[in-house]
């Protein structure tokens, strides 16, 4: 059957090297933004192979192809190239796109790039994030949450178009040292999506 995966969480993301990520025009992530009110709040999706990262605002994901080329979030319909694993170094997190088994870092031109071939005890400051809410708060919960389908098997979830209130087992961060998320997955009797 399938399972439910419950999305809480709305964080903004900053590099260790400065900045804060937020997607431009051309759908491309940097580290352009200076404060946490102009950066892009993010939702991060859990599943059991890995992460989705989802902008917000436009319910796009974020992309990283084999080649390493900038992080992309024009994504409707997520699959292995959306595909990122999070990995908790110390005060911070590495984020690796599993289309090449490479890190993300911010490159030299502030665009994100998922090109670092490291062990995450070799990371560079530019390919360590943290995860906080936005503008400081304390809860990055939702007070609705979203609930993604899974097809045990599938290389994708489904998207629902809207917000399900349910109940939230609720996300705490600090601007320190954040928490990713809380998710919670429940088995549906129903097959499919």
């Amino acid at each position: 059957g399938a399972s439910n995966y419950v999305s809480n969480n709305e964080v903004v993301i900053q590099p260790k090297s400065g900045g804060y990520l937020v997607v431009g025009n051309n759908k491309q992530v940097t580290a352009g933004a200076t404060t946490s009110a102009s950066a892009t709040l993010f939702e991060l999706v859990w599943f059991p192979n890995g992460y989705y990262i989802m902008n917000n605002a436009t319910g796009l994901f974020a992309s990283s192809d084999s080649s390493g080329d900038p992080v992309t979030v024009d994504r409707t319909n997520p699959q292995g190239w959306e595909t990122f694993r999070i990995t908790q170094v110390g005060n911070y997190y590495a984020i690796k796109a599993t289309s090449n088994n490479n890190y993300l870092a911010v490159g030299k031109n502030g665009n994100l790039v998922g090109n670092v071939s490291s062990t995450t005890n070799n990371l560079p400051d530019s390919a360590l994030f943290t995860f906080s809410c936005q503008n400081g708060a304390t809860s990055c919960s939702k007070s609705n949450t979203k609930t993604y389908t899974y097809t045990p098997g599938s290389t994708t979830i489904v998207r629902p178009s809207t917000c399900a209130a349910s109940s939230s087992t609720g996300t705490t961060s600090s601007t320190t040292s954040s928490s990713i998320g809380t998710t919670s997955s429940t088995t549906s009797s129903s097959a499919g999506t």
